[in-house]
């Protein structure tokens, strides 16, 4: 009787992760290669485009799908972030005299273009919270580095759909 049991519960859990639609998937096929454009920064934060170019890198570089282009070769795709607004809002004031911002939001909005031999094949907006503390280990370049990753992986996470969709 165990013995059957053992049988039906592999049998389950293989049905389970071969059908399950979390993601689980065998990666095939060739990667395509990406050239990440300068990027283009309206906002008044300097820094913010460093990050962000860092992090978009970052993931191309260790994320299957997508491999960073060699310089001097020509890529499968271009990739240009143009990062059009961020502002930081408070969100709790301390009751102190006078009130204190203890938590800030930062919102950014960014508009990202994907080209093939200059041309357009898609192009997308994005807009992202992050929610921060405002306390005395506070550190601007943290909160845009960490701004850039989530915003990052929304952009490899959009570029992957649009790829498995066959629209590069």
């Amino acid at each position: 009787m165990g013995r059957y049991l053992a049988i039906r519960l592999v049998l389950l859990i293989s049905l389970l992760f071969f059908s399950a639609g979390c993601g689980y998937r065998f990666l095939g096929g060739e990667s395509r290669s990406v050239r990440i454009l300068p990027m283009e920064n309206a906002t008044s934060y300097p820094q913010f485009e460093i990050h962000m170019n860092s992090e978009l890198r970052r993931l191309l570089n260790e994320s299957p799908g997508f491999i960073l282009a060699e310089p001097g070769r020509k890529p499968d795709l271009e990739i240009m972030v143009n990062i059009k607004k961020a502002e930081r809002n408070p969100l709790f004031y301390s009751r102190g005299e006078p009130p204190e911002t203890v938590s800030s939001n930062l919102k950014a909005d960014v508009e990202v273009t994907a080209l093939r031999d200059g041309k357009t094949l898609l192009q997308e907006s994005f807009s992202e919270n992050l929610a921060f503390s405002v306390s005395v280990v506070y550190r601007e370049e943290d909160v845009l580095r960490s701004f850039s990753e989530k915003m990052a992986r929304r952009i490899y996470h959009w570029l992957t759909e649009q790829n498995e969709k066959g629209r590069f």
